[in-house]
């Protein structure tokens, strides 16, 4: 008779499974059916999912290296902050001249939004205790990263509205998912998930984002609101590396905080060199 943690992992690795065969089916009709700006937002959407699957597929042939994996994220945190600043407030800004209305009040309602879903995650998690390495916790930590994905989605979404398009925030959020994508395979196979299951989770967790950036599309939204909604994604995102991110990085040794230091420099400054080649 098999164990009660095998028949759980067993149960998870099905569902795991099932998920990404329907969001692959999901995302086959949304195809089908997406109008013009959806398909800038699909294509936008699969750059990014592009990133996490890349991550996902290196759990095969890497091994986790915690070192390897701050200086990753470190790099990912810096071009996500260029992109934050340059493909999103930036357009916000650019739609409300002269006025930071509904921009700053829109950051600071999303970074609120994602803080209560991380506290709320936390806690749940917390019952189990946040170093629980079972199935379970392991199977959190995927969800954490798999909604993370959300407003990173909605903001490809919303700037494929926007009249400029900008495939530099697309680029960014990839860069960042490559580590997130490693995050997730390398959580499903610490808890005992064979490494096909874990590579199926981290390409399914980025699937989430064509889907959400599609999704945004459909909302008809004045220029006004689209600038909130801009400015709304920031404030999750900028939320997101400091609350999900930047801990992840944080290290007590001096020298390797000024490299990681230099890592998230680097990050921004090639997300400015790209964004300046593009334009």
């Amino acid at each position: 008779m098999p164990a009660r943690g095998s028949t759980g992992r067993l149960r998870a690795a099905n569902a795991i499974w099932l998920a990404l065969a329907g969001l692959l089916l999901v995302l086959g009709v949304v195809a089908s059916q997406a109008g013009p700006p959806g398909r800038v937002a699909l294509y936008g959407g699969m750059i990014c999912a592009g990133g996490t699957a890349l991550g996902g597929l290196s759990c095969m042939v890497l091994p986790f290296m915690q070192v390897l994996n701050r200086y990753l994220l470190a790099l990912g945190a810096g071009i996500m902050l260029a992109a934050v600043a340059f493909s999103l407030l930036g357009p916000a800004l650019a739609l409300v001249p002269g006025s930071a209305f509904p921009v700053v009040p829109a950051l600071i309602a999303g970074a609120l939004a994602l803080l209560v879903l991380d506290w709320c995650i936390s806690n749940a998690w917390r019952h189990g205790g946040r170093d629980d390495t079972s199935a379970a916790g392991m199977l959190l930590l995927a969800v954490t990263l798999t909604l993370h994905n959300l407003p990173e989605g909605l903001a490809i979404g919303f700037a494929a509205l926007s009249p400029v398009r900008d495939d530099v925030l697309a680029w960014g959020i990839a860069a960042q998912n490559v580590p997130e994508g490693y995050l997730v395979g390398y959580a499903l196979m610490r808890a005992g998930f064979a490494r096909a299951t874990a590579v199926a989770a981290a390409i399914a967790s980025g699937l989430v984002e064509p889907l959400a950036a599609v999704t945004a599309t459909h909302w008809v939204l004045s220029e006004m609101a689209l600038a909130a909604a801009l400015a709304c994604a920031a404030g999750a995102m900028l939320a997101a590396l400091m609350a999900l991110v930047m801990p992840a990085i944080a290290w007590q040794d001096v020298t390797h905080r000024r490299w990681l230091a230099g890592a998230v420099c680097l990050g921004f400054a090639l997300l400015l060199a790209l964004d300046a080649g593009l334009s």
